[in-house]
């Protein structure tokens, strides 16, 4: 990797006297879709949540080379997309997207017809363009995620954070989701994602992070981690990787109720 979205060395998370998270170092490439994987409980949005700088952590986090110090203007350089992210309100689906424009209105704070044009972009890339007049607080857990993913889309940022984001949504737009995220970090943006899918993670992300108990279990391409031995430690359970001809990665329990070691 010659440019990073993130580095973090010596990054620690402490809890009520219990670590969270413990990493010596970890680097994710800029310009690229990465997918953190691993069980639950594994600490994967720890990490997330750390390299944001959305909770306290010892340690050093640069972002794109530089020393990470997350103030007021931090939504000009991430978005972030939380597992439940778009709550109860009386604001239309597009009142709501356009909110992550306010760090980049000018003076008077009024939306300009380059906002009005992201706007609209983010919500036909989640094809919410049906859905601007209508009231957050109406919509399905699926919708409400897809208005919080347009939302990140509309903000701009170089980084795009996700936190589980294919949560609610429905096995279509799960793939159309990974399939944008995709596309868009070979434009110029840089994404990280948390995910639990194994199979959305190796078919659709650049470099992948496994997590186990707190710490970097692997990182790599998903050639590097997506190993029988590595994803078995992970999980806890014997997890057979497989490849078709086409190129398509496909996971099977090799005996779901015998637990590892």
């Amino acid at each position: 990797m010659t440019k990073s979205v993130f580095q973090a060395r010596q990054l620690r998370v402490q809890r009520q006297g219990r670590t969270l998270l413990d990493v010596d170092h970890i680097e994710l490439p800029a310009n690229r879709l990465v997918a953190v994987l691993g069980a639950n409980g594994a600490g994967k949005s720890t990490l997330l949540k750390a390299l944001a700088g959305f909770i306290p952590a010892e340690g050093e986090v640069r972002f794109f080379g530089q020393p990470w110090k997350p103030d007021r203007h931090r939504g000009r350089h991430v978005a972030w997309v939380a597992q439940h992210s778009a709550v109860e309100s009386a604001l239309s689906v597009e009142e709501y997207v356009m909110l992550s424009r306010r760090p980049r209105l000018g003076l008077f704070g009024r939306a300009g017809h380059e906002d009005y044009q992201v706007v609209n972009a983010a919500l036909t890339t989640m094809e919410l363009d049906d859905f601007r007049p209508r009231r957050l607080s109406n919509l399905s857990g699926g919708e409400r995620q897809r208005a919080s993913i347009a939302r990140a889309i509309a903000q701009g940022t170089p980084a795009i954070l996700l936190d589980e984001p294919t949560n609610h949504l429905d096995l279509r737009h799960q793939y159309l989701l990974m399939r944008w995220l995709s596309r868009v970090s070979e434009t110029g943006r840089s994404v990280v994602t948390v995910l639990h899918d194994l199979s959305l993670a190796a078919n659709h992300a650049h470099w992948l992070v496994l997590m186990h108990e707190g710490k970097v279990l692997a990182a790599g391409t998903p050639a590097e981690v997506l190993t029988e031995a590595t994803l078995s430690q992970a999980y806890r359970c014997a997890i057979l990787p497989e490849r078709s001809p086409s190129g398509r990665w496909q996971f099977s329990l090799d005996d779901p109720i015998a637990i590892a070691a």
